[in-house]
């Protein structure tokens, strides 16, 4: 028996009775609900469906409200609740999928979906023609693979939204005169570098050191210049060659010598904390990428800058956008469902009513949907600054980096050769030779 199962068991009163405190009040029986949300009629038999999460308890308290609420809603769907936590999560459902036992509805990270996707497309149902309607997601967000799409087939709901932001300093910009609000190119960060140092050489454009150099920089310039991800997945070799990298290497050494960045000796202390970084805290750079759903750390480190949201470089006549809007998790259907219109029903209950997206708050992250996120500002959950990084975010739509480039390994060997060709140790020429021997030895221990 599941984990999960004998703690339901345990203390289901317990559980239930929170799940209904956490409940806004109910809507009316009206079909429009407001914020664009409109519901459907059921037409179906009587219905039970099984949905399995991960999650903390906020998520489990939350997500349990919902299904309270949702069976109010829709007395004749039924919802079995399955949740647990992270760790083993993925393998027992792998061994559900393969055994034809999986629960009709399933949160799936967006990695592993994308493996168990390549394992048995079969496994599940089409969202589309099950009757989800998906107009309320931007459509090259819903295209990538990442977010559940595979051959123009949606198996999988995105969840929440994530990506790249260029965080700016308004005032400090609005001083110098540099606007990141306008197209800019890679180039454009260099010149604008050099300016930042003349008007006040304690100050620097740009605060990143080796990992976000690796992780915003050289990994999109990479996209941007070959229009294809570092390796082929699928036959297991480098896409990338030795002299692109090494243009991609020439471009960090640009970096260093025009001081845009701080040198690798100062920047290494707050490596992996750049929100501690005090040139940061006070006020010393014009301009910060971060994760969407990890800014506010850089935000609230500097409670006193005004802070706007930049557009991100792009290369001239790039092949591909290399910046993109993904996810960390999907909801899947699976293909053995006997009750998919109810299956639809409450998957879009949880994820776009308003009631629902209100008592879910941010546990499964940013909500993807437009209808959510506006719920989410209009009540104060989500901060004006997150929606406005999320739809610059949105306008992009590059290839997601592939997985032995974006393993740790992968990482740790670009993040080394921007150090050594940081502290001059090599040259970009030397480095690129290096990474690539690296990185070929690198696809054996990921395809395993």
């Amino acid at each position: 028996m599941r984990r999960w199962k004998k703690q339901l068991l345990a203390s289901a009163a317990e559980m239930v009775f929170f799940a209904l405190s956490l409940i806004p009040a109910l809507a009316s029986e009206d079909v429009a609900v407001g914020n664009g949300w409109e519901k459907k009629e059921y037409t179906g038999e009587e219905a039970t469906i099984r949905f399995s999460w991960w999650g903390d308890e906020d998520r489990m308290a939350a997500t349990l409200a919902v299904v309270v609420a949702f069976e109010e809603e829709y007395p004749m769907i039924h919802v079995i609740p399955e949740f647990s936590g992270i760790s083993g999560y993925h393998e027992l459902l792998r061994v559900e999928l393969e055994q034809g036992k999986a629960p009709d509805l399933m949160q799936i990270d967006a990695k592993e979906m994308e493996s168990l996707e390549n394992a048995n497309p079969a496994w599940f149902a089409d969202w589309e023609l099950a009757g989800f309607d998906f107009s309320d997601y931007e459509e090259a967000f819903l295209q990538l693979p990442v977010n559940g799409s595979y051959g123009e087939v949606q198996l999988g709901i995105p969840v929440d939204l994530d990506g790249s932001a260029m965080i700016v300093n308004e005032e400090f910009s609005d001083e110098i005169g540099i606007d990141l609000t306008e197209a800019y190119s890679w180039d454009d960060l260099i010149e604008w570098g050099i300016i930042v140092r003349e008007y006040d050489d304690e100050m620097y454009l740009l605060c990143a050191g080796t990992p976000e150099i690796a992780e915003y920089i050289v990994t999109l310039y990479a996209k941007q210049l070959t229009g294809k991800t570092a390796f082929d997945e699928t036959e297991g070799v480098l896409n990338i060659t030795e002299e692109q990298l090494a243009e991609c290497f020439q471009y960090v050494a640009k970096l260093y010598e025009n001081e845009v960045v701080p040198s690798v000796d100062v920047s290494a202390a707050y490596d992996g904390n750049r929100h501690q970084d005090p040139g940061w805290i006070d006020g010393m750079y014009l301009c910060s990428f971060a994760r969407i759903s990890e800014m506010d750390e850089m935000l609230k480190a500097n409670e006193e800058a005004g802070w706007l949201f930049g557009l991100l470089p792009m290369m001239e006549e790039a092949m591909d956008d290399g910046w993109t809007a993904d996810c960390t998790q999907v909801i899947a259907l699976s293909s053995g469902c006997e009750h998919p219109e109810a299956a639809v029903l409450f998957a879009d209950y949880l994820l776009n009513h308003p009631d629902s997206v209100s008592t879910l708050g941010l546990t499964r992250g940013i909500p993807a949907s437009e209808t959510a996120r506006t719920v989410c500002e209009e009540e104060r959950i989500l901060d004006e600054s997150v929606t406005q990084a999320s739809e610059i975010a949105l306008n992009y739509a590059g290839l997601t980096s592939d997985g032995y480039w974006s393993s740790d390994d992968g990482k740790n060997i670009v993040t080394e050769a921007i150090e050594q060709i940081g502290s001059g140790e090599k040259t970009p020429e030397e480095a690129a030779a290096e990474v690539m021997l690296r990185l070929q030895e690198l696809i054996p221990s990921v395809t395993e």
